[in-house]
């Protein structure tokens, strides 16, 4: 698994990723020790709200990162699904996004969730937060074909799905533009099938020939 983990992240590396919620697979799989080797080589930010290192109770990685962009000021947050190992314990994800977004809501304009602890809770999440502006869900068992939406029509969009078409045969394009306090005007969000039609990106094409066995 560690050769797999640092070819993953690598190719996180070349994508150009912002963030990455730490999963509970992470740390089941790959453990603590490796799991610290692969965020040092990772060129983006590993976030976790709710996973503690049991012998000192601090946070295992950052919460949360801030990023400019395009004059926003735009939080993205990061929750891990439920394990606990002997190293590492994991947090209400609800009282723990809590905290975080007292911190951050007079600070930025626009919040993201990216969550692995499951649909339903992450759903439950976003309706009982209305600070957070997306959620980005991962983890559990639960699917859904469209985008779940709050009453005041913030919305949860699910990445996980155990169907033809995980693994990376799809991915999501979601666009949003937001007004100048950081409220969402409209979206589109759509799957796309990458099938032959699609080009091959050259340099990950190389990439991925070059790791090949």
């Amino acid at each position: 698994m560690s050769t797999q983990g640092k070819s993953s992240v690598a190719a996180m590396n070349m994508l150009g990723y912002d963030a990455l919620a730490l999963g509970e697979g992470d740390l089941s799989k790959l453990g603590l020790e490796l799991l610290l080797q692969r965020a040092q080589e990772a060129k983006f930010a590993i976030l976790s709200a709710n996973a503690i290192l049991s012998e000192t109770g601090e946070l295992l990685f950052p919460p949360y990162i801030i990023k400019e962009i395009q004059g926003y000021r735009i939080a993205v947050i990061g929750l891990t699904g439920p394990i606990t190992t002997p190293q590492v314990i994991v947090r209400d994800p609800l009282e723990s996004v809590r905290k975080i977004v007292a911190e951050l809501q007079d600070r930025v304009e626009i919040i993201i969730l990216l969550s692995h602890a499951g649909l339903n809770v992450n759903h439950k999440i976003a309706v009982e937060l209305p600070q957070i502006d997306l959620v980005i869900s991962g983890g559990g068992q639960g699917t859904t074909p469209a985008p779940l939406l709050t009453a005041d029509g913030r919305m949860t969009l699910h990445a996980d799905s155990p169907s033809p078409g995980h693994a990376g045969r799809r991915i999501g394009v979601g666009n949003w533009t937001f007004d100048p306090q950081g409220r969402a005007l409209e979206h589109t969000w759509r799957q796309v099938a990458l099938g032959p039609e699609i080009a091959n990106d050259p340099q990950l094409l190389a990439w991925a020939k070059n790791k090949s066995p």
